[in-house]
């Protein structure tokens, strides 16, 4: 198995005929040296062939949910050290599910960038694949600035230079 890219053995098995083929297996990342992170992971990935998103989503739900029962028994777990949720995290079903678009205008990505120079990025860019794409690699460039991903460190003049480093790697 490939540590990094154990997923193509187990589209081989899909495109071979198997309707559901899974793999628990060892991963690594080298994303980077940090005392925040782990290059070494264990990852499961799984497939099934006639399974729409819908039927995915059931899927991670019963399995996490599953895995939440086994291990505390049962499914509201108390997180102590993340006080700004709340004292427990409540795993019954069912989940809230959202589209891209929601989670994006709900995150306060939209607002947050609204509030500096540059293009008027608003709900709309979402609706256009060209201005999703800048979006994207925009949001990308702006977390190069950051070691921690924390968007809110942000200075304008950091925004300002991701911008213009998307802009300028349009028009090549």
């Amino acid at each position: 198995c490939d540590p990094l890219a154990p997923g193509l053995y187990v589209k081989r098995l899909i495109g071979g005929g198997f309707e559901n083929a899974y793999e628990l297996n060892r991963n690594f990342r080298n994303e980077g040296i940090s005392y925040k992170h782990n290059p070494e992971f264990t990852m499961l990935e799984f497939y099934c062939a006639y399974m729409d998103v819908e039927g995915m989503m059931d899927f991670c739900e019963e399995l996490i949910v599953s895995v939440i029962k086994k291990v505390h028994g049962n499914l509201i777990v108390p997180i102590s050290h993340m006080k700004e949720r709340g004292p427990n995290i409540d795993f019954n079903k069912p989940w809230r599910r959202l589209s891209m678009k929601q989670a994006i205008l709900e995150s306060g990505m939209i607002e947050r960038f609204a509030e500096f120079e540059g293009p008027k990025i608003d709900a709309t860019w979402l609706d256009d694949a060209e201005r999703l794409d800048q979006l994207v690699r925009f949001y990308e460039a702006m977390r190069g600035f950051t070691k921690d991903r924390d968007l809110t460190l942000l200075t304008p003049e950091m925004i300002k230079s991701a911008w213009s480093g998307v802009v300028s790697a349009q028009s090549l």
